[in-house]
């Protein structure tokens, strides 16, 4: 057995796709508006609601925290499928939460605000 026509191969499956994932996986989201490239935390198969921010502009999803009552949190999306742009829509979704580097007005107590990218989403 020639160990020689096995090197390019190990090489290529170990560095061919060097992709990062994170980019890749996305659907849409945030990567257009949002200076901090820090993720905050990840979401997965997470109950929420599109909603459109009149003071932002932009739609986005909010979800309860569990085990609380009042904890809300908010996904600001600069980008967003037309299809999807309707206010009180429920879906189920993944993703991953950045840094939100201003207050929007008429904030609520409980909400902590990110911008959100979403790498899956259906529709409950």
């Amino acid at each position: 057995m020639k160990i020689g026509y096995f090197s390019p191969l190990i090489f290529l499956t170990l560095f061919g796709s060097c992709k990062d994932d994170k980019e890749s996986a996305v659907l849409f989201g945030s990567q257009e508006c949002r200076s901090d490239e820090k993720m905050v935390k990840s979401v997965n198969n997470q109950n929420g609601i599109i909603f459109y921010h009149a003071g932002e502009e932009k739609y986005g999803i909010s979800y309860g925290i569990t085990g609380t009552y009042d904890s809300v949190d908010v996904g600001f999306l600069c980008e967003i499928p037309d299809s999807l742009q309707q206010t009180g829509l429920q879906v189920v979704f993944s993703g991953n939460l950045f840094s939100f580097d201003k207050k929007p007005p008429a904030i609520l107590a409980g909400q902590t605000y990110y911008y959100l990218d979403v790498t899956d989403l259906k529709l409950r």
